[in-house]
């Protein structure tokens, strides 16, 4: 299965350069170049991608790539295993899980005359509840 998709994955490559030639402004991969390259998305919780960016550009390759998957919430890296490795362990180490607060409030009735005292003010139709303490 591994052989057929490598097989396949070099058909699309000679494809691509041959059509590159008869459709200008196409970017043609080298292979020579890119032996070694390979893709790898890494999640990513709360760290900026900027934040990322900026520590991790120094370390890639003449050909490497570094970009922000929005949808996935992900970097995707492209460049040599080593470099990969090294910029999951920049993630892995610096990246936290962002914050969530949940808060429960349970409320009796409140009469108008203690609702300063209690910190709460009813709000008009479709505006939020306040809630102060």
């Amino acid at each position: 299965m591994k052989r057929l998709i490598s097989i396949l994955l070099l058909l699309c490559f000679v494809i691509s350069i041959f059509s590159a030639e008869k459709n200008p402004g196409t970017v043609v991969i080298k292979a020579d170049n890119t032996a070694r390259m390979h893709y790898k998305l890494l999640p990513v919780m709360s760290l900026d991608f900027e934040v990322i960016k900026r520590v991790c550009k120094p370390w890639l390759h003449k050909e490497g790539k570094l970009t922000y998957e929005k949808y996935q919430n992900s970097v995707l890296v492209y460049d040599t295993p080593e470099v990969i490795d090294r910029v999951r362990r920049f993630i892995k180490n610096n990246d936290t899980p962002s914050v969530n607060i949940r808060i429960d409030i349970k409320t009796q009735s409140v009469s108008p005359d203690n609702q300063s005292r209690f910190g709460y003010r009813k709000a008009p139709p479709g505006q939020p509840v306040i809630v102060t303490y």
